[in-house]
């Protein structure tokens, strides 16, 4: 049943979320877009240098010791707050505080960074469907005020509405709770437990870090080189993308992880072996069609869904970073597993290390020569080769299981949906009727493909709950 709070705790919100985005794309114009999608790239990669660590630290502690929760999150507040005042001591002692971009980034850093922490406190206490609720409300807010400031436009605050609307709604959405954390868990600054937390989450900086910028050059290699137009018309198209795929993978593994830890804490090698190979079945089994569902109904939405400034590049860009989005979330959702299990964090390291380099110089080549069709390849490249690498190098620390039959009957479930999916979408006009047919069944064929093909056990969970 977690599985299925958590994965409605995402797809839910992302739901919102992307509706945000294909708002955006009628009201912003692609410039706004790009100096909004531009900050967030930035932020984002400094709240995973020095926020990630803290988060991932705090969910890893308290599954290897449940008992001892109210220290482990106390702690964890402690090295959050802790967090934020470094990052703006460095931006102080560099005199760049009053610079209204790097102000606008310093913000977003700030409550984007905390918005996910009491996320990650409501996970790391089993609270799923609270964790739903504080994801939703957040997404709302954002989405009512783009909407109202961007339609009206009745405030001039000299800074960019979107950005605008995202301090808002991030800051009322995670005020209550955090300041409700704090008052029931406190600020523990116990040597003991800031050690935990260090000694786990502080060797993993240079990953997020790698990451962070994995996840975020391509927009700023086309900011660099083609300018905030273009930049704004490719980070939408990847928005979108992104926003639809990963959040499953992510919904998958934030019900996944932390039981998958517990079993592997235990010393229940078979247990462990068995919850593995679960998560990659469910990884799978709700990522491929996805991926390849939504490539295949482009054709019907870029026309109606998304704004004209942005419509002929998002098909453009659309399908190669939905396959890369699909690559990358094997890696970071099954294969890195590995390498947290057994605590190692050198390899990842390794890893994202080649990956970034692969994907700074073929985005730096692509962008010359085919724009921004260029860095979307350079993308999926980069992408192929990490996870290739993480399967290698992982494989040495802990060998996650990886059943080929299985993976087999969802590729055959996946390629009768996709046919069915090009023969409605082939007799129809293009249009809101059209997708909507074609996800609705598109949907229904899969999930009967894998109940008639056993896919990973499924025919045979139905009957039990059914007799049961």
């Amino acid at each position: 049943m977690i599985y299925v709070t958590y994965l409605l705790g995402r797809i839910i919100p992302a739901g919102i979320g992307l509706c945000t985005i294909l708002m955006l794309s009628h009201l912003a114009d692609p410039t706004t877009y790009g100096e909004y999608a531009v900050a967030l790239a930035v932020s984002m990669i400094l709240n995973l240098v020095f926020f990630q660590w803290n988060r991932s630290s705090v969910t890893r502690n308290s599954a290897h010791d449940p008992e001892d929760v109210v220290s482990i999150v106390g702690a964890s507040i402690a090295l959050h707050f802790l967090n934020i005042f470094i990052v703006i001591v460095l931006i102080i002692s560099y005199g760049l505080l009053f610079n209204h971009s790097v102000a606008s980034i310093l913000m977003m850093t700030v409550v984007c960074s905390t918005s996910d922490f009491v996320l990650e406190i409501a996970r790391a206490t089993g609270k799923a469907k609270q964790y739903a609720f504080q994801y939703a409300i957040r997404q709302v807010l954002f989405f009512f005020l783009s909407y109202f400031l961007l339609k009206y436009g009745v405030f001039d605050f000299g800074i960019n509405l979107i950005v605008l609307s995202y301090l808002t709604s991030f800051s009322l959405s995670s005020l209550p709770y955090i300041l409700l954390y704090i008052k029931k868990f406190g600020f523990i600054f116990s040597r003991e437990y800031l050690l935990l937390h260090s000694r786990f989450g502080l060797p993993l900086v240079l990953n997020f870090s790698l990451s962070g910028l994995i996840n975020q050059i391509d927009k700023l290699i086309v900011s660099a080189f083609l300018g905030k137009e273009a930049a704004g018309i490719y980070a939408l198209a990847v928005d979108i993308t992104k926003q639809t795929l990963l959040t499953l993978m992510e919904a998958v593994n934030l019900a996944a992880f932390p039981r998958l830890v517990k079993a592997y804490e235990a010393g229940d090698a078979l247990k462990s072996t068995h919850k593995m190979q679960e998560n990659l079945d469910v990884l799978v089994g709700v990522s491929l069609p996805a991926t390849i569902g939504f490539i295949m109904i482009l054709p019907s939405v870029s026309g109606t869904l998304i704004g004209q400034d942005f419509a002929k590049s998002f098909m453009m860009v659309a399908p190669l970073i939905a396959c890369a989005s699909f690559v990358r979330g094997l890696r970071v959702y099954y294969f890195d597993q590995a390498f947290h299990l057994t605590r190692e964090t050198f390899k990842p390291a390794i890893n994202s290390s080649i990956a970034l380099l692969a994907l700074v110089v073929l985005g730096l080549i692509g962008v010359r020569h085919l724009e921004v069709l260029g860095v979307s390849l350079a993308v999926l490249l980069s992408a192929i080769l990490s996870c290739a690498l993480s399967f290698g190098l992982g494989r040495g620390a802990l060998r996650l299981p990886v059943d080929f039959w299985h993976l087999f009957i969802c590729c055959v479930c996946t390629a009768i949906m996709a046919i069915t999916v090009y023969l409605v979408g082939y007799n129809f006009q293009p249009g809101w009727t059209s997708a909507l047919l074609q996800i609705i069944t598109g949907a229904v064929v899969y999930v009967l493909c894998c109940l008639s093909l056993n896919y990973a056990g499924s025919r045979d969970l139905v009957l039990r709950r059914l007799r049961s």
